[in-house]
């Protein structure tokens, strides 16, 4: 309001300044509010020193008929109050400066009800703002918690595959074991070669004994006793 009155009160010094009547108005004034002019005037209205003699005659003038006195008629102090607002700027006045016309025409004028309506729209924008960001917030954590139980599940896919390959390669290690024991002479490591001289155990089935060995009376005693063995169980 302050920078709205020293922008209006720029054009009218200029103004002033331009004309020769307003000049001169502005010196009269001047003179008017000297103590000399003020003095004079209360003197001759009776007001200092008190004179009520002169405070009647000039009700007398003014009002000739004191049985008659028009409703319309404005009071002294009402002219006064009149005059003084008509040489008094406007409290419009502001608004039609080059700054509010501008301002207004923009649709940007300071007014109370437009920065209640501006602070309302910021607090429901900022209440969006929160909305949304704890919303993208909650979709974060939700996409997190989906890849981590598909991660543990891919986990859980490798280790059950793993423990897969491992039976699987330790049947295989069995089952090249089994043939190789099936295959071979269990005292000397000899390889089978389809010869029907071998004696196999009736029992486990993957005991056999050479030819050779079985020659060796220790040896052949060893497997008799392994057979003998799966009997007493």
């Amino acid at each position: 309001m302050h920078r709205d009155r020293l922008m209006a009160a720029e054009p009218l010094k200029r103004n002033i300044a331009q004309d020769t009547l307003l000049s001169a108005m502005v010196l009269a004034l001047h003179e008017t509010l000297k103590p000399g002019p003020i003095k004079a005037s209360f003197r001759n209205t009776g007001i200092h020193p008190w004179n009520p003699e002169k405070i009647f005659a000039a009700a007398r003038s003014a009002v000739p008929d004191p049985n008659h006195v028009d409703a319309l008629l404005p009071t002294r102090a009402q002219q006064i109050l009149s005059a003084i607002q008509q040489a008094s700027p406007k409290a419009q006045g502001v608004v039609v400066t080059r700054f509010r016309k501008h301002r207004q025409e923009q649709g940007k004028a300071y007014r109370l009800e437009d920065l209640v309506r501006q602070q309302e729209e910021y607090e429901a924008e900022k209440q969006a703002e929160a909305a949304a960001k704890a919303e993208r917030a909650g979709n974060r954590l939700a996409a997190a918690a989906e890849r981590r139980a598909h991660r543990l599940e891919q986990l859980d896919q490798w280790e059950a595959a793993r423990a897969e390959r491992a039976r699987a390669q330790a049947d295989a290690v069995a089952i090249r074991d089994l043939q190789r024991r099936q295959a071979s002479c269990h005292y000397c490591s000899a390889a089978w070669r389809g010869s029907a001289a071998w004696l196999w155990c009736d029992h486990c089935e993957d005991c056999g004994i050479c030819p050779g060995c079985r020659r060796d009376p220790t040896t052949y005693l060893e497997f008799q006793e392994h057979e003998r063995g799966h009997l007493a169980h």
